[in-house]
């Protein structure tokens, strides 16, 4: 049990005084006001982050914009090839025809050879 001379060890009425009341108790922050306190700055962080990434993307997508082939520049490509294997099927059909050309010629002089040798041979 305490006693008298125990209690006087405890508190004085000097360190009363320096204790809060409840007046300025009231203006500490409760739970409540901590909680929403907190839920602001984790609202504003939410956004900043929410910001940042939007800045991101924002920034990704002007370098896409500006590495991407539109449908015009696809279109020019294909025309420029449609236009290279035009001339290139040209050229392979005038092979063909040269190459036949040749042969034919060939083979004329290979007889002419053959008939001038004999002719030569009679002569």
């Amino acid at each position: 049990m305490v006693t008298k001379n125990d209690a006087k060890n405890f508190l004085t009425k000097d360190d009363a005084e320096n204790f809060a009341t409840k007046d300025d108790l009231k203006n500490f922050v409760t739970n409540d006001s901590f909680k929403n306190e907190l839920k602001k700055y984790a609202a504003q962080d939410t956004v900043d982050r929410i910001a940042r990434k939007l800045l991101e993307h924002d920034d990704e997508f002007k370098r896409i914009k500006e590495t991407m082939a539109t449908k015009d520049d696809i279109r020019l490509i294909l025309d420029r090839i449609d236009a290279f294997t035009q001339k290139n099927e040209t050229v392979e059909r005038r092979m063909d025809f040269h190459d036949h050309r040749f042969n034919e010629t060939a083979e004329k002089i290979a007889d002419h050879e053959k008939r001038i040798t004999a002719l030569e041979k009679t002569a």
